[in-house]
């Protein structure tokens, strides 16, 4: 038995009454992801509720005898938070924290060696009182 092209079995269908339907799901930025079955590819494509131009991705391509169906929405939008995160350019690097070193006057990074002396001289208390010690 010999395969059919593909453009004689569409040949096919389309007599028997079949339409062709290609499944799509289209990306709005103000509304979320649709599914939208459409009947031909086009130019532009519009969102269902706003008619705005949107991305597209085609899902599959087949056909069928019934009507199209009304685009489904399967996602939500994101938030204007989520896409004010996602648009806005790179964060600066964070630097790090400076904490004031109240006993020379001057600054000390914490956490970075060579902005600290090996041997800490800052004074210290001069009693240690612990439970193992008695008090006198």
């Amino acid at each position: 038995m010999a395969l059919e092209s593909w453009d004689g079995l569409r040949l096919g269908l389309m007599a028997l009454g079949y339409q062709q339907v290609i499944w799509t799901h289209l990306h709005c930025v103000t509304h979320g992801v649709f599914k939208v079955a459409i009947a031909e590819e086009l130019e532009e494509y519009p969102c269902p509720t706003c008619q705005q131009a949107c991305k597209v991705a085609i899902v599959a391509q087949g056909f069928t005898k019934y009507a199209l169906p009304a685009p489904e929405r399967l996602s939500k939008p994101l938030s204007p938070r989520s896409r004010f995160e996602l648009m806005r350019p790179e964060k600066p690097p964070k630097m790090p924290r400076r904490i004031p070193d109240v006993h020379h006057g001057g600054k000390l990074r914490r956490g970075i060696p060579e902005h600290q002396v090996a041997c800490d001289s800052r004074p210290r208390a001069n009693i240690v009182r612990s439970w193992a010690m008695p008090d006198r």
